[in-house]
């Protein structure tokens, strides 16, 4: 199962109502794109990148910190150099963060997670119903809590200040393999308590196997059945 990969974050500095990620790197093609934003200011408003993509809202936590999740559904494929820019309602510190996601099928759980103070931020999903499955959690932690430490089996893209003061607030994103269906919880530890908002996301993922020989192509099911177990495609006779 491959890897999610971060494609580019940006942070901001002061109280601004928008913040501009542009991609240092080229998303692999056919490789799903998720937004995940923030801001202690307002509301979400837009979410608009410089190929005039579509962005279709998969997760949003909106009771105190703003944290949201976006999944770039239509549009000419993101290249390096292109932008994606977060708008909220109100002056804050907006940030963002973009993954790629190989082999993404269709998104399954979410969950989120909110704490007044917390040094032991959790998000949790019900339960899964697929496998394999592929989980990203993005934390948001308030002034001096600093990032967070994954607990085992996450796989950390990001930990990054949303500013330039020592006590700032932070954003971090990490991943984990799901491999068999249940209920999914992202976890960790920041330095001091404080305030947390975040969002978890379970996405399907296929499983690159099953390509015709010397093609590149994958078989149709019924071939499938041919390959590996010997059986005509849909009779179940043996050829």
């Amino acid at each position: 199962m491959a890897s999610p990969y971060l494609i580019a974050h940006a942070v901001t500095s002061g109280a601004v109502a928008a913040v501009t990620a542009t991609l240092a790197s080229t998303p692999a093609a056919g490789d799903a794109v998720l937004a995940f934003i923030a801001t202690n200011g307002g509301v979400f408003s837009s979410l608009a990148d410089s190929k005039s993509g579509t962005w279709a809202l998969v997760v949003a936590e909106t009771t105190d910190f703003v944290v949201d999740c976006y999944r770039r559904t239509a549009g000419t494929a993101l290249a390096s150099g292109d932008t994606v820019t977060y708008t909220a309602t109100a002056t804050g510190e907006p940030t963002i963060a973009l993954a790629g996601v190989p082999g993404f099928s269709s998104v399954d759980k979410t969950g989120t997670g909110l704490s007044a103070s917390t040094a032991a931020p959790t998000a949790s999903t019900a339960a899964t119903t697929a496998a394999p499955e592929v989980a990203l959690a993005y934390f948001v932690t308030a002034n001096g809590a600093g990032g967070t430490t994954w607990a085992g089996g996450w796989t950390s893209l990001l930990a990054a200040e949303h500013d330039a003061t020592a006590s700032g607030p932070w954003h971090t994103l990490a991943w984990q393999a799901e491999t068999v269906t249940g209920i999914v919880t992202a976890s960790g530890t920041t330095s001091v308590a404080g305030k947390f908002g975040g969002v978890l996301v379970t996405a399907v993922q296929v499983v690159t196997a099953g390509l015709a020989t010397g093609t590149g192509s994958a078989l149709a099911p019924a071939a499938m059945v041919a390959v590996t177990t010997g059986l005509a495609p849909a009779t179940g006779v043996a050829q």
